[in-house]
C-alpha cells in the first residue's frame, strides 16, 4: 500500500513540477534583473509545498495531503495567469510593431516585387522607415592635393560604377544668375570623394572622371547637373545612369526622387535637412553636416543603383550589370 501511494505521489509531484517549470522559465525572460530575485523564492515555496504534500500524505493518506496541494496550488495558478497576462501584452506589442512595419515598409516596398503601387510613399509612411545606413565622416575624402586626386582616381576607376552629384549654392534673389556647381561628389561603396570647385579647380581630374565612357556616373536629377558642369567647367558628362528615368519601370504616377527612391527601393529614411541643403555650398571650408549630407547623396543613388541589379544600357545598345 505504501508503494502504491509512493507511486502516485511521485506522479502527482512530476506533474506540478512540470507545471511549476512551464511558468517559472518564460516568466523568467519577462522579469527583470531586480525582479529576477523572486525566481529562488519561489523554488524555494514550491519545494516546501510539496513537502508538506508528502508529510501530510504519508502520514494520513489522501486526506493528509490537503495542505500541500492548496500551497502548490497557491503558487502555480497565480503563476500560470501572470505568464499569460504577459505574454498576451507582449502579444499586443508585437503586433502593434510588425501592424506599423507592414504599413509602412511592406506597403513601401511591395512596388519593387510586383509593380502594383503606383503613388509615391507618404511622408508618414517614409517616417516610419529605419534611417538610411549611409557612409560616415571619416569614409569621406575631401580631395586638394595631387597625390590625393591621383589615388581617387584610381579607386574610381577601379569601381566602374559611381554614385554621382553636385552642389550649388542657392539663389534667394529671383533673376540672380547662378554661379554653381560649387562641389563635386562621388561615391563608392565604401568611401566617398568630395571635390571644392575653387577659383582653380582639378579640371584635369574632373574631365577625365566625368567625361570617362567606361566610368559611369549614377545619379538623380543628372540633367540639371550636366547644365552646369557645361555652363561653369566647361565639362559633358559621359557615361551616366539617370535613375529618376530607370525606376519609371516600377510605373508610379510621379517620378522618383532620391528620398523616396531609397524608401522604396531600399526601405529606409534618407534624411535630407532643408537647412544643409540650402546652406553655402562656396564656403572655402565645408561643415561636417555639408559633407556628409555631399557624400551620402551620391552613396545613396549608388546604393538604388546597385539594389536594382545595376542596370545599365551601354552605348551600344546592350544591358550591361
Amino acid at each position: 500500500m505504501s508503494v502504491c501511494k509512493s507511486t502516485a505521489g511521485s506522479c502527482r509531484t512530476l506533474e506540478q513540477l512540470l507545471w511549476f517549470a512551464l511558468c517559472i522559465l518564460p516568466l523568467a525572460t519577462y522579469l527583470s534583473p531586480n525582479q529576477a530575485r523572486l525566481i529562488p523564492i519561489l523554488c524555494v515555496f514550491f519545494a516546501f509545498a510539496r513537502l508538506v504534500y508528502w508529510w501530510g500524505y504519508l502520514r494520513r493518506g489522501t486526506l493528509g495531503r490537503a495542505p500541500g496541494v492548496q500551497f502548490t496550488f497557491l503558487l502555480n495558478i497565480p503563476l500560470f495567469a501572470l505568464v499569460w497576462v504577459q505574454f498576451a501584452r507582449k502579444l499586443v506589442s508585437w503586433r502593434q510593431q510588425c501592424g506599423l512595419r507592414l504599413r509602412s515598409s511592406s506597403s513601401v516596398r511591395r512596388a519593387v516585387a510586383m509593380s502594383d503601387l503606383l503613388e509615391r510613399p507618404t511622408r508618414e509612411q517614409v517616417a516610419l522607415l529605419p534611417p538610411f545606413v549611409g557612409l560616415n565622416l571619416s569614409q569621406v575624402v575631401v580631395l586638394r592635393s595631387h597625390a590625393q586626386l591621383e589615388d581617387a582616381y584610381r579607386a574610381i576607376e577601379g569601381e566602374r560604377f559611381v554614385g554621382f552629384d553636385t552642389e550649388s549654392k542657392p539663389t534667394f534673389v529671383k533673376g540672380t544668375a547662378e554661379t554653381g556647381p560649387h562641389v563635386v561628389q562621388f561615391a563608392l561603396q565604401n568611401r566617398a570623394f568630395v571635390v571644392q570647385l575653387s577659383e582653380e579647380p582639378p579640371l584635369a581630374f574632373l574631365r577625365s572622371v566625368i567625361e570617362s565612357q567606361t566610368i559611369v556616373k549614377v545619379g538623380f536629377g543628372l540633367m540639371s547637373d550636366r547644365q552646369a558642369l557645361v555652363r561653369r567647367l566647361g565639362i559633358k558628362l559621359g557615361a551616366a545612369v539617370e535613375l529618376t528615368a530607370t525606376l519609371r519601370a516600377l510605373r508610379y504616377k510621379h517620378a522618383l526622387g532620391a528620398k523616396a527612391a531609397v524608401a522604396i527601393v531600399l526601405g529606409q529614411r534618407l534624411q535630407k535637412s532643408k537647412s544643409v541643403t540650402t546652406s553655402n555650398w562656396a564656403a572655402a571650408t565645408l561643415k561636417p553636416n555639408q559633407l556628409l549630407y555631399a557624400a551620402n547623396d551620391a552613396y545613396a543613388a549608388l546604393c538604388v543603383f546597385r539594389a536594382l541589379g545595376s542596370p545599365y544600357v551601354a552605348a551600344s545598345g546592350q544591358l550591361e550589370r
